[in-house]
């Protein structure tokens, strides 16, 4: 008698459109499809080089809506550091982000291993918010400072 166990396979009838997408998606692991979710910390935003706040002191952003006919304000959150040259991010943003207009905000959308998935570039028109956070003394969390811009346009790269 054999007691081998034979694989079960489970028939599965697709769409064309379902077919031609797993037809392209070509990661396999032992002849099963893996699909993973994208993650909301895993992602990279690129000011322009003159505002002077590299990427890491980003700590948020949220992205554009589309609401009646135009963009909504993108909203991007900064830990508050002291920087190398003793200057902190707060005063970079009041010093270069209060007055810039016109530039682009790259944000890069990344997996597991940091390869980019997908680019949202992100029009901004000015700032039109500047939060400096709370002080308190009863409190030791980090400070940080929220801007807002007026999204112009906004694409997916």
């Amino acid at each position: 008698m054999n007691n081998k166990k034979k694989p079960r396979y489970i028939n599965v009838t697709l769409n064309i459109e379902e077919k031609e997408y797993i037809d392209n998606f070509k990661k396999y692991d032992k002849g099963i499809l893996i699909f993973e979710p994208t993650h909301t910390n895993w992602f990279i935003v690129k000011l322009p080089e003159e505002v002077n706040i590299p990427a890491w002191q980003v700590s948020s952003i949220k992205l554009p809506n589309y609401k009646l006919g135009s963009w909504e304000d993108t909203e991007i959150e900064f830990y508050d550091l002291i920087n190398h040259d003793g200057t902190t991010t707060s005063k970079n943003i009041y010093n270069n982000l209060l007055s810039k207009k016109d530039f682009k905000v790259e944000v890069l959308l990344l997996d597991n291993t940091g390869y980019v998935l997908q680019t949202y570039e992100i029009e901004i028109g000015y700032t039109s918010l500047i939060d400096f956070d709370k002080l308190d003394y009863n409190s030791d969390e980090r400070i940080k400072t929220k801007v807002s811009f007026r999204t112009i346009t906004f694409k997916i790269i």
